[in-house]
């Protein structure tokens, strides 16, 4: 889609207030119609939405009730399909439908939180992340997340996520050690990314960072939420042990490749 036209097809899209997985502001995806990063797929009772990244291609759908999903017109990446759902709810369309024109299921994530009232944080030092920091921190995400979902970030967004002070360290003789990746909007708090170099893992320096974090933002947040992946258990049982709790959100992935 080209500019003006696929503007106008986002509208039109939006407006006739379809079932979709698309979540965000329609205004996210205007900066993709530049970059020939965009493209749809219409049929009868719906679109699909395509998203082009550097190695997959992200799915979003739009339809009425009932209608029969195609195949899709792919490329040659991968095509990532997200679904958020609440626990126990029934999906629509159903993970068999997806599975029936050739996604398979990838991964699932949980979403956790923790109100701020709900704290009692002992005095911490947090340590907030220098640029000379950027290339192992880069270099560590790069190496501790899967490739297709896990929102990577490139060096130029690593050193101004360090500028804005959304980025804790554990380091040691000149070392680093882990990293914590937050944001915050709205009162809300966001862990996106942590990571711990592999040979230091068992030492306690995920849940510090972890405390860190939610002692750096404990004065200026009401809540705080972060997704974890069904299969990471350790990862589940230490936000567990800290205080955090399921708020019933699940988030499963599928692919096809």
């Amino acid at each position: 889609m080209d500019d003006k036209n696929g503007i106008d097809a986002l509208e039109e899209l939006f407006s006739r207030r379809l079932r979709t997985n698309y979540f965000s502001p329609k205004e996210d995806l205007y900066d993709l119609l530049p970059k020939k990063r965009l493209a749809k797929q219409e049929f009868a009772g719906g679109s699909y939405l395509f998203c082009g990244q550097d190695n997959r291609e992200d799915v979003y759908y739009f339809v009425e009730e009932g209608a029969v999903l195609p195949e899709m017109e792919k490329g040659t990446l991968p095509l990532i399909l997200s679904l958020v759902q609440m626990e126990g709810k029934v999906e629509v369309p159903s993970r068999e439908v997806w599975e029936a024109i050739g996604f398979e299921p990838y991964l699932t994530r949980r979403r956790m939180y923790l109100t701020s009232e709900s704290l009692f944080q002992q005095e911490r030092n947090p340590v907030y992340a220098g640029e000379e920091w950027a290339e192992e921190i880069s270099r560590l995400m790069q190496k501790s997340f899967e490739p297709y979902t896990a929102q990577h970030l490139s060096m130029t967004e690593v050193q101004e996520e360090i500028r804005k002070r959304q980025i804790l360290v554990v380091t040691q003789a000149d070392k680093l050690l882990g990293f914590l990746h937050f944001e915050t909007a709205k009162k809300t708090s966001i862990l996106w990314h942590i990571a711990v170099e592999e040979e230091a893992r068992g030492r306690g320096i995920g849940e510090g960072l972890v405390r860190d974090w939610l002692f750096a933002q404990e004065a200026c947040v009401r809540r705080f939420v972060l997704w974890v992946r069904e299969d990471n258990s350790s990862a589940r049982s230490m936000y567990k042990k800290i205080g955090f709790a399921a708020d019933g959100r699940l988030a499963p992935v599928m692919i096809k490749r």
